[in-house]
């Protein structure tokens, strides 16, 4: 199991009771759960490979490719889709199964140097 620390999720700001959670909408109207998401939808290569690496993402595109289309979907429906609710998010990350762009960018690791624990991402926001 995966341990994933998401830069997306602001640990120092709740509403609600839960973690407040940045969202990245790309050019072509669709919310995606954070840059990384984006930034490989927007590369056709990394589109590919992104699909490709996740089977639940794969299933959900071929079944439902505008689900996160905003031109479709109110943004409240896309964010509280399954896919974003349960799969990229704490359930999904702590499964057997975690997703696995979450897993190539936002693994937790240790810092040799310091060894404090921290997201590999590449970038890294304050805690």
């Amino acid at each position: 199991m995966a341990c994933i620390d998401c830069i997306a999720i602001r640990k120092d700001e709740i509403k609600d009771g839960v973690h407040v959670r940045d969202w990245e909408v790309t050019v072509d109207g669709r919310l995606w759960p954070c840059c990384y998401y984006a930034n490989a939808w927007d590369d056709k290569w990394q589109r590919i490979q992104m699909f490709d690496n996740d089977p639940k993402l794969q299933e959900l595109w071929e079944s439902n490719p505008d689900f996160n289309n905003l031109q479709i979907n109110k943004s409240n429906d896309v964010i509280n889709h399954h896919m974003y609710n349960k799969y990229i998010n704490n359930e999904g990350w702590n499964s057997d199964s975690p997703p696995a762009l979450c897993v190539k960018e936002c693994s937790v690791v240790i810092d040799e140097r310091t060894q404090q624990s921290q997201s590999k991402a590449k970038i890294q926001v304050e805690k």
